[in-house]
């Protein structure tokens, strides 16, 4: 059976330049996912801030993803940001209405340094378009700076 997959993208893997090496930037462990299923996206964070730590990671799930959850990281506390519809959706099995969903998930509190690689992960439903691409926006805050791969 062939796999219909979508491509999906951190901001900081497309804006990454060779040109300023030292700056901190996210990659996906897996930037190929099937369309239409949930999968595992795990993000890795090869270092902070120039000599600062990484504090915080903030991920955008983007409107096309209906379903997402996060992995606990211990040592740093998950929140979950919901963003109400305009419209509900139903749910699988169309039983009850979706009135809001995830907008962004936060990991804070946690301190990774520079010399080591952290990894962040969420469950996330694909959207059903085979061939399309997906970004998820990420923030990356190390103290009082942040990186903006967006």
């Amino acid at each position: 059976m062939k796999r219909a997959l979508i491509s999906t993208f951190t901001a900081g893997l497309i804006a990454l330049s060779s040109t300023i090496p030292s700056q901190a930037h996210i990659t996906m462990a897996n930037d190929q996912m099937r369309a239409g299923y949930q999968e595992l996206v795990t993000m890795l964070v090869p270092h902070g801030c120039g000599p600062e730590p990484t504090t915080e990671i903030r991920i955008k799930i983007p409107p096309e993803v209906p379903i997402a959850m996060p992995e606990e990281k211990p040592g740093w506390e998950t929140k979950t940001v919901m963003r109400k519809l305009d419209e509900p959706i139903p749910m699988e099995g169309g039983i009850a209405m979706i009135t809001e969903v995830v907008d962004e998930f936060v990991w804070s509190g946690g301190n990774l340094p520079v010399d080591k690689v952290g990894t962040f992960s969420f469950i996330a439903r694909m959207p059903n378009t085979p061939g399309s691409v997906v970004f998820f926006k990420t923030i990356q805050t190390c103290g009082e700076v942040s990186e903006r791969w967006i």
